[in-house]
C-alpha cells in the first residue's frame, strides 16, 4: 500500500495535469449538428436537431466489442443509414466543419467504402461532400468537397494515408477550414493525436460547399463512386461551422470512452480517474 501511494505521488509530481478526480470541461454543444450513439439500437440523434437516421437494408447492432451499450454493424451489402434533406437540420455543411467517429472496419484490399456523404451521381447541383475509406492499394481516407456552382474539375478532393486496424476501434476526427489552402484545408486526428493535413489530389479547389437537396447517407454513397461500408461505426458526431482544436480532440478521445456532449447542453464535464493513467 505504501509503495502504491508513493507511486501515485510521484506521478502527480511528474505531471502537473495529473490530478486525481480532476474535472475537465469542454464546450462540445456549440455547432453540434448531430450525435448518433446507436445505444438504443437505432439511428436516433441525441441532439435537439432530431436528425434521426432511417435504417435502410437492416443495419444491425451489437453489444460485443462496442464502446458503450451498442454500436452499428454494416455488412458491406446494401445496408446504410440516411436522412432526407427536408428532414435534416445542420447537415448542410456549407463552410467549416468537424466530424468525430469510432471505426472498426472489416479490411478488404479491393474496396473503397462510403462513410458519410451528401452526394449523388446525378446533376452537378446534387453534390455537396463525401468521405470514404480507400483500401484498394494504399489505405487512405478520401474527402471531396463540391463548391457552390460546382462543375468538374472545380472541386476539392484530398486524401490522407492511414492503415486502420481490423478488430479494434480507431477514433477519427476530421476538421475542415473551408477557406484554407489546398493542402492545409482539412486535418486528420487519430486516437487523439494530430496526423496532418489531407493532400489535394484532384480538382481545382473549393472555398465553399454547395447546399443541395440531396439526402445525407452513412455507410454508403448513392453517387455510385464508392461501395458499401463493411464494419462497425460508433458515436458519430458532426459539428457545423466549427473547427475543433487539438485539446478538444484529445478530450473527445478520452481513453476510449465517448463523452455525452449532446442533448442541448453547451458544456460537457467529465472526471478523470487513476485507471489507465489517461489525464489530459
Amino acid at each position: 500500500m505504501v509503495k502504491k501511494i508513493l507511486l501515485i505521488l510521484l506521478l502527480v509530481l511528474a505531471h502537473p495535469l495529473l490530478v486525481l478526480g480532476a474535472t475537465i470541461s469542454g464546450d462540445f454543444g456549440t455547432g453540434n449538428s448531430a450525435h448518433w450513439t446507436f445505444d438504443a439500437q437505432d439511428g436516433a440523434d441525441s441532439t435537439a436537431n432530431n436528425n434521426d437516421l432511417t435504417n435502410n437494408g437492416s443495419v444491425t447492432f451489437t453489444s460485443t466489442g462496442c464502446l458503450t451499450a451498442y454500436c452499428s454493424v454494416f455488412s458491406g451489402s446494401n445496408e446504410y443509414f440516411s436522412i432526407t434533406d427536408a428532414s435534416q437540420t445542420g447537415l448542410d455543411l456549407t463552410g467549416d466543419f468537424s466530424m468525430s467517429f469510432w471505426i472498426d472496419p472489416v479490411t478488404d484490399s479491393t474496396e473503397y467504402e462510403g462513410i458519410f456523404s451528401k452526394d449523388t451521381n446525378g446533376a452537378n447541383n446534387t453534390r455537396s461532400y463525401i468521405l470514404y475509406y480507400d483500401e484498394r492499394s494504399t489505405d487512405n481516407f478520401n474527402l471531396a468537397l463540391f463548391p457552390t456552382g460546382y462543375s468538374y474539375p472545380g472541386y476539392w478532393a484530398g486524401q490522407y494515408a492511414y492503415n486502420l486496424t481490423e478488430g479494434s476501434y480507431t477514433h477519427v476526427v476530421i476538421t475542415c477550414d473551408i477557406s484554407g489552402a489546398d493542402n492545409s484545408k482539412c486535418y486528420l486526428y487519430i486516437n487523439g493525436t494530430g496526423q496532418g493535413y489531407f493532400t489535394k489530389y484532384d480538382g481545382t479547389g473549393a472555398t465553399s460547399i454547395q447546399d443541395t437537396a440531396t439526402a445525407v447517407e452513412m455507410g454508403w454513397d448513392s453517387s455510385g463512386h464508392v461501395l458499401d461500408f463493411n464494419g462497425k461505426l460508433d458515436d458519430f458526431t458532426v459539428w457545423k461551422d466549427r473547427i475543433l482544436d487539438s485539446t478538444e480532440v484529445t478530450t473527445l478521445f478520452n481513453a476510449g470512452t465517448p463523452l455525452d456532449y449532446s442533448g442541448g447542453a453547451p458544456a460537457t464535464t467529465y472526471t478523470t480517474g487513476i485507471s489507465g493513467i489517461d489525464f489530459y
